[in-house]
């Protein structure tokens, strides 16, 4: 027995003599090496893995600001830019001057979502000049221009650099991504796009095992729709590295592959999750990911499963909130039709996000302003919620939320101001969402949401008229009748189409018309009183804003048709005649629209660029089978809710001219799962044709969904018709008919 216990006690000591020279083994022997480790994880693209184990060497290298630097980029990719700003932070506060805090910096600077432009370019030129000769500075340079949108200037640099070091091969792969996004952004360019192949074609040739190079040409490739040819290279990504971004981009891939089965997608993707999880299973960020991938490959129990995995594991962490969000949300979207309507839909709902501000931690604001947000809309017209609940809803929402400022500030003043409570505070917050909403915008044009500066204007006076329709709306309900004129029409003048100022210059007119009545007092002065024309104007001007505003194509219930109904009866004592009146009003209308319909038709139409798309059934269609016909090319996806909204139309569009020969009805799709774009196809009936995308409207640059091009018989775009369409049948057939008639 003694015997045995010995030998026992030998072999424990002996396999934990093999686990410490195993341990050493690992270890690393100098602060250099250290940062090479962590250097070459981040170039892998292991974001989380680098920054968990730059944090455990610096415990063994404290003072190593290579190491330290590189700690910090591994944040920032990790998406903890505002951790990685401290740390940088604490770096230049000891030592101004050193090159590697300066590298921190602005890597920090340049990867976070509150810096501007200004402070990324000002924070990388101070990093470049510490040291210029260095290929990760200069790497760092061209990264940073390239983020900061001035990709020729980073492609300029690298052109200029390249030639001095042994391996520029990092340097070279930034330079091709650059190119890429030149060549496969919102205006594709060609000539730039074969460049940036090229160019990752160099890299590979360099360092034949580089992930960057391997992943980035890949995910260029499949951005040009080239998903053959993406594949092999996203599936070699995906072995050398575990991680998420690369896998995640790996299960796209396959998922819109159109010689695989489901089966085998699903098999592919199950069986490099499975592997993934056996290396980071206790990795959130990758739980979260994988349940995101179930959610759509629709294994939902395994997708639950894996969500209460993250709970378990990290119950107040980010990604656990992020599962909390995405239930409520997944909630919501379930019962979207009858959530307003069902009380007990709507207590759950909101006992959900309820729950979810009330958690003890919060690690982002944009999401707990978001459960603001839901709450505001679930409670505002909720007479059980007392103003006092909805009033700190509301500064909840305003102190968290920071991304839709005209819910965040105008809704918030016309939900008080339509409650008759708290005038002052509502008066207050509109006014500040002048101010925020001005803001906004110019955080959109800076990260170039538009084209010329006339859109910039547009968008402007958009966000500041409604801003302004709510604070005449909160006078309106003050009973400050002048004041709220004003407004208003500040408002209607700044944008003509917000259909909520309509009515609300509508009620304001019909409002006036009855104090001018009150004023004039009852009887015989009452009758004279009603002849009098500023009452008679004042009529005439709420039934043209009714008007106008019931014509306003808007998703949701339009309170102009109601309006409009409601003040035809006042005048006339009954609806005898209501039919023929609106009719007139539409006649109008439709000559109007028609005609901002035909003026919009371009002077010098363009070719479209040619393609040859698969059918979803399978054949094929290219731009040559158009020619000689009229025909009409809308762009959607299953994601997009306005394009779903428009589908139904789209089908009768399509049954109306099936039968002739000279109008051709097509759609293309770019949902990266086929199989649920047939599966959804078959279950709503829709026979239209379905072209599946292989990144052509990205090499084209058409990025809003829905759009419409229609083409003459020259497969020219004489049409295009951006963004979502109630009037649908009627005006997409003007536009068909007077093509075909041509």
């Amino acid at each position: 027995m003694t015997r045995l216990f010995f030998l026992l006690v030998l072999c424990v000591l002996c396999v934990m003599s093999l686990l410490a020279q195993s341990s050493q083994a690992q270890q690393v022997s100098d602060a250099g090496e250290a940062a090479a480790q962590v250097r070459a994880m981040y170039f892998m693209r292991d974001y989380e893995g680098a920054h968990i184990e730059a944090k455990k060497l610096l415990e063994q290298f404290p003072d190593a600001p290579e190491l330290r630097a590189w700690y910090v980029f591994s944040l920032c990719g990790d998406r903890k830019a505002e951790e990685g700003l401290r740390v940088a932070e604490e770096m230049t506060t000891a030592d101004s001057t050193e090159a590697w805090s300066l590298f921190a910096h602005a890597a920090a600077v340049s990867w976070h979502p509150d810096r501007t432009a200004e402070q990324g370019l000002e924070a990388g030129d101070k990093a470049f000049a510490a040291a210029p000769d260095h290929p990760d500075f200069v790497w760092l340079q061209a990264e940073i221009l390239s983020r900061m949108d001035k990709k020729e200037e980073a492609i300029a640099l690298v052109d200029e650099h390249e030639g001095r070091f042994e391996n520029p091969v990092e340097l070279i792969v930034t330079k091709a991504n650059a190119l890429a996004s030149l060549g496969l952004g919102r205006n594709p360019d060609p000539a730039r796009r074969d460049e940036a192949l090229a160019a990752f074609e160099t890299a590979r040739a360099l360092d034949p095992e580089n992930v960057r190079a391997i992943y980035l040409n890949g995910s260029a490739l499949q951005r040009a729709g080239r998903r053959g040819e993406a594949y092999p290279l996203l599936k070699e990504a995906a072995a050398r590295s575990p991680s998420t971004g690369i896998h995640f981009t790996f299960w796209r891939c396959v998922m819109g592959l159109p010689d695989k089965s489901s089966e085998e997608k699903q098999a592919e993707i199950e069986a490099d999750i499975e592997a993934l999880l056996a290396q980071r299973g206790t990795s959130t960020g990758l739980l979260l990911m994988v349940s995101q991938q179930y959610e759509q490959l629709q294994l939902n129990d395994k997708k639950e499963a894996i969500e209460d995995r993250i709970l378990e594991i990290d119950p107040y962490g980010e990604n656990a909130e992020w599962v909390l969000v995405n239930r409520y949300r997944a909630f919501r979207n379930m019962h979207r039709e009858t959530l307003n309507e069902n009380d007990s839909l709507k207590a759950i709902y909101r006992s959900m996000l309820e729950a979810f501000i009330d958690r003890p931690e919060h690690r982002r604001d944009r999401l707990l302003g978001d459960a603001y947000r839901n709450l505001f809309y679930i409670t505002q017209d909720d007479s059980t919620v007392s103003n006092e609940a909805l009033l700190e809803i509301i500064n909840g929402m305003i102190a968290y939320e920071g991304i839709n400022p005209h819910t965040t500030y105008a809704g918030s003043a016309i939900a008080l101001a339509e409650r008759k409570a708290y005038f002052r505070e509502a008066e207050r917050i509109a006014r500040e969402g002048i101010i925020e909403g001005k803001k906004k915008i110019d955080e959109q044009k800076e990260h170039g949401a538009y084209d010329t500066e006339g859109d910039y204007e547009r968008g402007l006076n958009w966000m500041t008229g409604i801003m302004y329709d709510a604070l005449g709306w909160v006078f309106f309900h003050e009973g400050r009748l002048e004041d709220a004129e004003n407004e208003l029409l500040r408002a209607y003048d700044l944008h003509h189409e917000n259909m909520k100022n309509l009515y609300h210059l509508g009620q304001l007119y019909e409002t006036k018309h009855a104090a001018v009545q009150t004023e004039a007092g009852q009887g015989a002065r009452a009758e004279s009183a009603a002849m009098l024309p500023e009452v008679v104007n004042y009529l005439e001007k709420a039934e043209s804003f009714y008007f106008k505003g019931s014509t306003v194509q808007s998703p949701g219930e339009n309170p102009n048709d109601e309006a409009l109904k409601l003040l035809y009866e006042k005048q006339h004592g009954s609806l005898d005649g209501y039919d023929d009146y609106l009719a007139t009003f539409e006649e109008r209308d439709r000559a109007r629209r028609k005609k901002e319909v035909m003026e919009a038709r371009f002077e010098d139409p363009e070719p479209l660029e040619a393609f040859t798309l698969t059918v979803l059934d399978g054949d094929s269609l290219s731009t040559a089978d158009l020619q000689g016909k009229t025909v009409a090319i809308n762009t959607w996806g299953l994601w997009c809710g306005w394009c779903l909204e428009e589908m139904p139309d789209l089908q009768k569009l399509h049954e109306k001219y099936q039968d002739d020969a000279d109008v051709l009805i097509l759609t293309i799709n770019n949902d990266p799962n086929l199989d649920e774009v047939r599966a959804w196809m078959k279950e709503q009936g829709y026979t239209f044709p379905v072209l599946i995308d292989d990144g052509y409207l990205a090499r084209v640059g058409s990025h809003t969904f829905p759009t419409t091009w229609f083409l003459d018989r020259q497969v020219r775009k004489a049409f295009e018709k951006i963004g979502w369409s109630e009037k649908l049948i009627e005006e997409f057939s003007w536009r068909l008919d007077v093509l075909r008639e041509e």
